[in-house]
């Protein structure tokens, strides 16, 4: 699929369950929705429907800016840096996100070589040379906040991108699939993230 670019602002959210339509997706939805009723261009990707390999560590990317490994990866990270806003959507697995999901951050390697080698040559990784904004949307099953592990892997994607950190909104206490969806409380809190969000890059 080619992109086009828009003159309205652009959200990309990135579902990193597993599960579909499990509470990090219908959060997700939820917040998408609602940034899109207030003008904003919306766009979800689904990370575990992607085919994207895991990064092999051969560094070659760190003279290039260019993984030598081919897939999806690419597209991905090209709807990342032409959008305004990255949401990043995922429970939390062992302090972190799920296996789709760590593939697809580690291969981002090659993203933090482009931007180095961008910054020499005094540009920006970004086309539109403007940084973007990101925001943590993450649901743990423990009703114990235990987000440090995965807050320390976003500050690190979103330093690769340029992505601003801008909200985060961290649950705690789901488990089962479709309780997100009958809480009545956290849709309308995914709802007011996304109002807020949409207001906040409104050009």
């Amino acid at each position: 699929m080619v992109h086009v670019p828009s003159d309205r602002p652009e959200i990309v959210g990135l579902a990193a369950s597993t599960r579909r339509g499990g509470n990090s997706d219908t959060l997700l939805q939820a917040l998408l929705e609602e940034a899109e009723a207030r003008g904003a261009r919306t766009e979800t990707i689904i990370l575990s429907a992607r085919s994207i390999a895991p990064c092999i560590g051969c560094q070659q990317c760190q003279s290039t800016g260019e993984c030598v490994i081919e897939d999806d990866f690419q597209t991905v990270r090209d709807r990342l840096l032409a959008a305004d806003v990255m949401v990043f959507s995922t429970p939390v697995y062992f302090w972190n996100v799920p296996s789709p999901a760590k593939a697809f951050i580690d291969r981002n390697q090659s993203t933090g070589a482009r931007k180095a080698l961008a910054k020499k040559r005094g540009e920006s990784v970004r086309p539109s040379g403007r940084p973007g904004l990101g925001l943590l949307l993450a649901i743990a099953a423990d009703p114990i906040p235990k987000f440090s592990g995965l807050k320390q892997t976003m500050a690190a994607l979103l330093r690769a991108y340029e992505l601003t950190p801008w909200d985060e909104m961290l649950v705690t206490g789901l488990f089962g699939s479709g309780e997100a969806a009958a809480s009545p409380k956290l849709l309308a809190d995914a709802r007011r993230v996304g109002g807020r969000l949409a207001d906040a890059i409104d050009r």
